[in-house]
């Protein structure tokens, strides 16, 4: 899309789902099958969250579809069937966080959730460490963030991926 400033895309099934933030604060979604790579019919909108957004991630699980997005210092998730039908309303995933560059990862996991992958700084830190944030099938977050990192580098830009025959996440970091 010509007004896009924030690109995401993933794999569902047999097609490709492509999202981004148009201006900074609606998220759009187009699928296309993967044989033609064509992009029928206009864009769906699928997130009209309150606020600024800067960061966007999409990935399927199951037949859903879990967007993330960084809004000001909170991550929202929003998560629809694998047409955009049936969106969920804007929820938390994580609250104040000091994301660098706006920079999350979404993986799919287990039982039809997602992981997420971050970067925050902690109260008695002054580098950046990377978190992994559990969500359910209903999109909404598990209890509490999984601590990953803890040295005295600036660890950023985390990427994440999914194994689903061992039940196992692959986590990479600068």
């Amino acid at each position: 899309a010509s007004d896009a400033n924030v690109v995401a895309m993933t794999l569902s099934g047999t097609d490709v789902v492509v999202a981004w933030i148009a201006g900074s604060s609606m998220v759009y979604a187009k699928r296309a099958p993967l044989s033609t790579l064509a992009f029928p019919g206009a864009a769906t909108l699928v997130v009209d969250p309150p606020g600024a957004l800067s960061a966007i991630d999409v990935a399927a699980s199951g037949t859903n579809l879990l967007f993330a997005y960084v809004s000001t210092q909170d991550i929202y998730g929003t998560r629809t069937n694998s047409t955009f039908g049936a969106p969920t309303a804007n929820t938390l995933l994580v609250d104040s966080v000091n994301v660098l560059a706006r920079r999350i990862d979404l993986a799919p996991a287990a039982a039809g959730g997602w992981a997420l992958a971050y970067t925050d700084v902690l109260a008695a830190e002054t580098d950046r460490e990377v978190f992994l944030q559990g969500i359910a099938a209903s999109g909404v977050a598990l209890d509490g963030a999984l601590f990953r990192t803890n040295n005295v580098t600036e660890d950023v830009f985390p990427a994440l991926a999914y194994d689903g025959a061992t039940d196992r996440f692959a986590m990479a970091w600068i």
